[in-house]
């Protein structure tokens, strides 16, 4: 049982397809997400959609207080199910409801931590939402500890777990991407124009208002560098404003989000990736970026640092910081032939990994997770 308020939409991608294979093959599971109401199948797993409203406020509602029941009710109706939260604030409902069930069966619940739930009230969305920050804490703090176990995705969000309090088993393993398009076209040079890109979206913990206060000192030295900016949120306008105040805005392009290919196609357009974030996870883009043989010019938080080696396959910069970030970014873009040194370190840095192949080899290690913790409780029941 997986609840996690993603939005489906149907047909579904091919990503969407091909992560749902890899979990059909491995595990019976039923996926509770957000879009067009109803249940359908993806790739083999069956996928229960309660309806996204309007506003946001109405249908996080919604899904907070229907979704923990529904979950914990197709968990109970099928002997020696788990359940995976996508978030502390999924597992809340879940846990908090189990309890009130006789220890025999209560589920297993594992919660997943990709980022640092901390910035969702404080670096996303509307500033308002700061007023919600110490009940989320507080919510995340209690949830966490009562995990049975707790899946993440590199050293900064391990850290983050343990630093909530939680000292259970920890699986840990990437998030999957779809990261063919990227890593099976051929690679092309290096543009001959300076061009950055940015991929995101456009809220507060990706930085991008202080890549846009740092673009004007790139452009005085380097006067035909072009700033290409990928994504959509909640900041859209006002960094827009921001730009075209800048007195540099004929050097900045926004960009609404594109499909994987287009993406592909724009990061060969590019010198380098930029990625300023407050806050992340581990950062996806920078693997797409580094599939495609260009560095990254990205912040020291979170997992950033765990994929940008300073020096060899980017640069780290301190968060928040435009004049870092402009000295970093004039560097590479003023060296073309060390900004394509970098972006070979890159490639060979990705094709080391394998991403796909560790998810599902995650996937397969929480399926035995599941089937054993069902003995264990039946050995101990009888």
């Amino acid at each position: 049982m997986h609840l996690g308020k993603a939005r489906f939409t149907f047909p579904p991608p091919q990503s969407a397809v091909r992560q749902h294979s890899i979990h059909a093959r491995n595990l019976r599971q039923i996926t509770i997400g957000t879009g067009p109401a109803g249940v359908r199948p993806v790739a083999g797993v069956r996928v229960v959609c309660l309806p996204w409203l309007r506003p946001p406020l109405l249908g996080g509602l919604l899904f907070y207080t229907v979704g923990p029941v529904l979950a914990l009710v197709l968990a109970l109706a099928r002997r020696g199910s788990a359940i995976t939260c996508q978030s502390p604030y999924e597992a809340f409902g879940v846990i908090a409801l189990s309890r009130a069930l006789p220890r025999r069966f209560q589920p297993p619940v594992r919660i997943e931590i990709h980022a640092d739930w901390r910035t969702a009230p404080r670096l996303f969305g509307s500033r308002g939402r700061l007023v919600l920050a110490p009940v989320t804490d507080r919510i995340c703090r209690w949830t966490l500890p009562r995990a049975t176990l707790v899946r993440t995705i590199g050293d900064a969000t391990t850290s983050w777990v343990r630093e909530g309090n939680y000292h259970g088993p920890i699986e840990r393993y990437l998030e999957f991407s779809d990261y063919r398009t990227f890593a099976e076209a051929p690679i092309v040079a290096p543009p001959e124009r300076a061009r950055v890109l940015f991929i995101g979206v456009l809220e507060r913990y990706k930085g991008v208002d202080v890549l846009l206060r740092a673009w004007r000192s790139v452009v005085n030295a380097i006067p035909d560098a072009e700033l290409m900016i990928v994504g959509k949120g909640t900041r859209s306008q006002e960094l827009r404003r921001l730009a075209a105040r800048s007195g540099v805005e004929h050097s900045i392009c926004f960009i609404d989000p594109v499909p994987q290919e287009e993406l592909c196609w724009l990061l060969d357009q590019a010198s380098c990736l930029v990625l300023p974030s407050r806050s992340e996870g581990l950062g996806r883009v920078v693997l797409e970026s580094m599939a495609r043989a260009r560095p990254v010019v990205g912040s020291s938080v979170g997992g950033i640092p765990e994929l940008i080696r300073d020096g060899c396959t980017g640069r780290l910069v301190a968060p928040g910081d435009p004049a870092a970030l402009a000295a970093a970014l004039t560097s590479l873009l003023s060296d073309p032939s060390l900004a394509a040194k970098m972006g070979h370190e890159a490639r060979q840095s990705f094709e080391r990994l394998d991403p796909a192949a560790e998810y599902e080899a995650g996937v397969i290690r929480f399926a035995e997770w599941i089937r054993s913790t069902a003995r264990d409780r039946n050995g101990s029941s009888s």
